[in-house]
């Protein structure tokens, strides 16, 4: 049987990008192969693409909440090995989903596996049930944690190891919005442009083709949206460029569409917040706990005769998914603009006084020798889908964020103390009589 790190090696081996489902169900099936394995109770439910590995008995349930879908890895270029072919060296894992998130997934599935051999060979009942869930589609929409939760019930409370180390009862919502613009030009300069590879990751590379055939490009750096101040927009970095010709070649160029929606872009989104967007800050008080809006344009490209832009909101409890739509459509007011698809995940907030939490941070406390805080999550996760939810971990703050980012890595030290943090909390709750429910 293979350990932690050889388990994740070959989960990281399935390409399984978020869309492909095939190679989602593959890395699915090897996770319930893997708990069963280990002598848990698995299953599946949303017609095959959520899975379940459960263990222990009682009128609760602990639920972890995952997924096995990864983000695009994006210009292969930026990697220097294969995004699927796990590398170790210098103390760290390396490949595509490591922190996002099939290493919590295994961490959480080996820290089941350290429970259950604790209650068997102390002979001490687990009075909870723990019920690690399996997603492949938290990157597309979360349709299948929808669909499984008008099957099942909802766990008694839950943490998602989708974020940062710290209690994130703090949930940002989700806004994908698809706009499409029509070429309607007779002679246009720019015939084609093209970037991004995920509707949740900043481009890195963003490229235009001119009607004399010459393509050009422009570098960024890829992170995940959720902190576009973070990492340069190859899509707006193109604006910059093309805003910086010579007179007469710039005059040829204001009549093109592709080239006045890159400015409008550059103009609205290069703070990164919504606010040259007409999208209001919301009060002092409130920003302190939420912190604030976060916009970026996450994917630009042409098909038949439109324009097609992903614009990726990460939006506050005060603005609400209609307001988003509205400001940036009143932004490109100049435009004919037309609203394809708006896909959204609403803002959510778990209660600090949830008993688990303080089995949660009494875990991290122990094991990290530090104060576990309270935090805001700005990626999207099931915690805006499943009610009683909070994030926790895998990412140690202080630590480089390599979420969506070629050369996605984790410590290995960090992967055994996730282990060790996990364990420990689910220990922490299913070996005690009493009620983790809220008033319980």
């Amino acid at each position: 049987m293979y350990g932690l790190i050889e388990s994740l090696s070959e989960l990281i081996r399935i390409p399984s990008i978020s869309g492909d489902q095939e190679a989602c169900d593959e890395a699915l099936n090897y996770v319930l192969e893997l708990g069963r394995e280990f002598g848990l109770k698995t299953g599946k439910a949303a017609g095959g693409r959520v899975g379940f590995i459960e263990m222990g008995k009682g009128n609760e349930t602990l639920g972890v909440l995952t997924h096995v879908d990864v983000a695009h890895p994006g210009n292969i270029a930026k990697w220097e090995h294969n995004p699927f072919m796990p590398v170790l060296g210098g103390g760290k894992i390396y490949g595509r989903g490591v922190i996002d998130d099939k290493g919590p997934v295994i961490s959480a599935l080996f820290a089941m596996k350290d429970v259950l051999e604790a209650s068997r060979k102390h002979r001490v009942p687990m009075n909870k049930k723990i019920r690690l869930i399996v997603g492949t589609q938290q990157k597309i929409g979360a349709g299948d944690m929808r669909e499984y939760l008008l099957e099942n019930p909802a766990p008694t409370y839950s943490f998602t190891p989708d974020g940062n180390f710290e209690i994130c009862n703090l949930q940002l919502g989700t806004l994908d919005l698809l706009l499409s613009f029509p070429l309607y030009d007779e002679n246009p300069q720019i015939v084609d442009i093209k970037a991004g590879s995920n509707i949740e990751t900043i481009p890195d590379i963003c490229k235009i083709k001119l009607k004399d055939g010459r393509v050009f490009a422009t570098k960024g750096m890829a992170g995940h949206a959720s902190e576009p101040a973070l990492y340069a927009n190859a899509i707006l970095e193109m604006a910059r460029t093309l805003s910086k010709l010579k007179r007469r070649a710039k005059a040829e160029m204001q009549e093109d569409l592709i080239y006045r929606v890159l400015q409008k872009l550059e103009q609205g989104f290069s703070d990164g917040t919504g606010l040259h967007l007409g999208i209001a800050s919301m009060p002092n008080s409130q920003r302190e706990k939420w912190g604030r809006n976060r916009v970026a344009p996450t994917g630009i490209f042409c098909h038949k005769d439109r324009l097609y832009i992903n614009i990726n909101c990460h939006y506050t409890a005060d603005t609400t998914d209609a307001y988003l739509v509205r400001s940036i459509s009143k932004f490109f007011k100049n435009e004919v603009v037309r609203i394809e698809r708006v896909s959204t995940r609403h803002p959510s907030e778990a209660s600090k006084g949830l008993p688990f939490i303080k089995e949660l941070q009494e875990a991290y406390n122990n094991v990290l020798r530090k104060e576990c805080e309270f935090g805001v999550n700005a990626p999207s996760t099931y915690a805006q889908i499943v009610p009683n939810t909070i994030v926790f971990g895998p990412s140690i703050i202080g630590k480089e964020d390599m979420r969506h980012r070629p050369g996605e890595y984790m410590h290995l030290k960090d992967l055994m103390l996730m282990q060790m943090i996990f364990g420990r909390a689910m220990a922490n709750i299913v070996f005690k009589e009493k009620s983790f429910q809220l008033g319980g």
